[in-house]
């Protein structure tokens, strides 16, 4: 529960805080100006790393006991978010940087003991701690600059990083380490809270300070998962959990050197450059590299426990089929003059009314009957949900009688947690086990999954761009399978059905959420008397 708690923190601080460092940016002299090196053509505030760092910090202040492994974090975490801020505001030099990532790097893995001894492929050779301590600081100072090179399209670095978060809190459950769980969570859930800000089109960007932080936290947990159980996890295991951004920072800067050029001389020489120039749209050149680092992070779970040589030869077998893709691609394109398309909007067919109109309709009707009967069916109501739940009503009763303008961030929150709430105990606690009331339950579901397609496919709302189909949807999507693989695979205290029914449920309400109406909102009603089932099942005996 601890970790469910620290996710949510962490969630709630970085949806409250951005939105305020994207006012300040300006102020602060915290944007990203376009120059020819760059994909967005107007200034973006690069602030979104203080969401996610401090979303972490809080959670891991709030919910973690105290102890060696959690001081490390938080001090290469704050290091990261001041060097990073720094940078943010004026360039840094080169040199600068790698001795803030160092200092950030140094004292984390001396305090949390994470100096990898082991050597890999050399049998049961140790290294001394004179020569591990500094190669594992090394280390970490490169995975650190692997991701900060890897924030180069919206939704890039931080999409990808939370594919190698989930995997590594998969391991760090598996191996019973309840300190990598929830500095897992913590990181997560402030990485989610900015992903909602992130997506293309992007209003924010993370900045140094952002991006700095999700490679020490990869970098460190990974280092925390290995160790975890001395012996059983091979070191090597680390490439397939850090996934694609490593490999490309050593074929790019193979490829400078052998432009006679300096390792760390910029330029659009990464993958996700190297794909828009073959044709991909941004969204595609997304979705492409999150589907990559997807299978490098499964094969990760999958061998986790196994030999060095497998782990390597499944690396190598991706970068040899990515990189070969890209060469082979790129080589047909030689000598052919491409002519730039630029895109254009085209002006969208009138849909007939049935088609626009009744999906949304459909919506209002199914989603919020769907949360009050689960509410009221579920077999039992623990108290500390019940408490969650009455918390949450505070927030959603001046949404729900129209008293002032909250803020859109106070009403997603706790619809969001409420509907989460509601859908975990009805799944875990299900009244009905027959075949057919779980058939029910799923072709209710999907009535509500196609519903929601047919939304967003036929809303007038796409014109003006509220609400879209994004790389986040199809990250989502894979996160939904990867977690049910993990679910099918282990013993987690968490139903399967949970994990096919959150999408859908959490993917409606956003957009009811998204496509506002002067009419009552049946949406955020639902919510309310959900947490009022909760709070009183809960509470009375």
């Amino acid at each position: 529960m601890d970790t469910l708690f620290a996710t949510l923190t962490a969630l709630a601080v970085s949806l409250a805080l951005i939105p305020m460092m994207i006012r300040l940016a300006p102020t602060l002299g915290m944007l990203d100006h376009p120059n020819a090196r760059k994909i967005h053509q107007q200034p973006i505030p690069r602030v979104g790393g203080w969401g996610i760092c401090l979303g972490a910090v809080a959670a891991v202040l709030l919910w973690l006991p105290y102890s060696s492994v959690a001081l490390a974090f938080l001090v290469g975490a704050l290091v990261l978010l001041a060097g990073g801020t720094w940078d943010d505001k004026g360039e840094l030099r080169a040199s600068v940087k790698l001795a803030i990532q160092l200092a950030a790097a140094t004292p984390a893995v001396l305090l949390a003991g994470l100096a990898m001894d082991q050597a890999p492929l050399v049998g049961d050779f140790v290294l001394h701690t004179w020569v591990a301590i500094p190669l594992t600081v090394l280390g970490l100072a490169a995975c650190i600059n692997a991701s900060n090179t890897s924030d180069g399209l919206d939704g890039l670095a931080a999409g990808i990083t939370l594919l190698s978060l989930l995997g590594l809190l998969y391991l760090g459950y598996r191996l019973q380490s309840s300190e990598v769980l929830l500095l897992t969570a913590a990181a997560i859930g402030g990485l989610a809270g900015f992903l909602r800000y992130n997506t293309y089109p992007a209003t924010i960007f993370m900045g140094d300070s952002g991006s700095q932080f999700l490679g020490f936290a990869v970098g460190f947990l990974g280092l925390a998962v290995v160790q975890a159980q001395p012996g059983l996890l091979s070191p090597w295991l680390l490439l397939l959990l850090v996934g694609l951004p490593p490999a490309d920072l050593c074929v790019v800067a193979l490829r400078r050197l052998r432009r006679g050029q300096h390792p760390f001389h910029p330029d659009k020489s990464h993958i996700h450059h190297r794909l828009l120039v073959l044709g991909f749209s941004h969204s595609q050149a997304v979705a492409a590299i999150y589907t990559i680092q997807a299978s490098f992070v499964f094969f990760g779970v999958a061998l986790a426990p196994s030999q060095a040589w497998k782990i390597l030869l499944v690396y190598g077998l991706h970068l040899v089929l990515i990189y070969g893709f890209l060469h082979l691609a790129e080589q047909a394109m030689n000598g052919r003059q491409r002519n730039a398309v630029e895109s254009t909007d085209v002006t969208e067919r009138q849909f007939r009314p049935l088609l626009v109109w009744a999906p949304r309709i459909g919506l209002e009707l199914t989603v919020p009957l769907v949360l009050v009967t689960f509410a009221t069916l579920t077999a039992r109501v623990p108290r500390d949900f019940a408490l969650l739940a009455g918390v949450l009503l505070i927030p959603l009763l001046p949404r729900l009688f129209r008293l002032g303008s909250p803020a859109t961030f106070m009403t997603r929150i706790p619809v969001f947690m409420v509907t989460a709430s509601v859908l975990y105990l009805y799944t875990e606690n299900r009244p009905f086990v027959s075949g057919i009331a779980l058939m029910t339950e799923m072709v209710g579901m999907l009535c509500i999954a196609i519903l929601a397609v047919l939304a967003v496919t036929y809303s007038p709302m796409r014109r003006a761009r509220e609400f879209r189909t994004t790389a986040l949807d199809l990250l989502l999507v894979i996160l939904a399978a990867l977690a049910f693989l993990a679910v099918q695979s282990g013993p987690l205290q968490i139903s399967p059905l949970f994990l096919l029914y959150a999408p859908v449920l959490l993917y409606g309400c956003e957009l009811l959420l998204v496509e506002r109406r002067d009419r009552r909102e049946w949406l955020v009603l639902a919510v309310t008397v959900a947490a009022l089932i909760l709070l009183g099942r809960g509470l009375l005996p």
